[in-house]
Formats: structure tokens, C-alpha cells, sequence
């Protein structure tokens, strides 16, 4: 999806709430994260609401409990690939 096409012009181009939250989970892909930069680079409204993003993303990803994959996980995904 090209979510820089919904840059808002009634905020003076400002980047949009998703904008800056696929931004903050590193969801935009190299053309729109560059046009994404290039605007933080002079906004500093958004560049304070993407560290608030950012900041709620690192307590989300430390909140829920870490654990290990079974070794055998990349092989039974490798086969039920394989399979079909």
C-alpha cells in the first residue's frame, strides 16, 4: 500500500498518524521512508509524535513475554512449504 500518497495538506503536509506509526515499525518501503525522512527533517511536530510512536512500539515489543522457537520450527515450515 503507498501510504505516502496520504500526505494531509490540511496539516501543511504534514505526515499522517499511520504515516508515522508504519514509519516507526519500519513498515514504509525506500522511497517512502525516504520522503518520509526528508519531512521529519524539518518538522519537528512530527518528529516528537514518530519518538512517542517509536517509544510505545519498544514498550509493546518488552511487554508480552520473550521466548525461543523450537529448534525444528524452520524445518517443519520448510516442509509444509514444500509440500503443496
Amino acid at each position: 500500500m503507498k501510504i505516502m500518497s496520504k500526505i494531509s495538506k490540511k496539516l501543511g503536509g504534514c505526515l499522517e498518524d499511520e504515516e508515522l506509526l508504519e514509519y516507526s515499525l519500519d513498515g514504509l518501503d525506500g522511497k517512502e521512508r525516504g520522503r518520509a525522512q526528508e519531512h521529519l527533517g524539518h518538522c519537528q511536530r512530527c518528529r516528537e509524535q514518530l519518538r512517542e510512536y517509536m517509544s510505545f512500539a519498544e514498550a509493546m515489543a518488552l511487554s508480552v513475554p520473550q521466548v525461543e522457537p523450537p529448534t525444528d520450527l524452520a524445518d517443519k515450515v520448510l516442509k509444509k512449504v514444500t509440500s503443496h
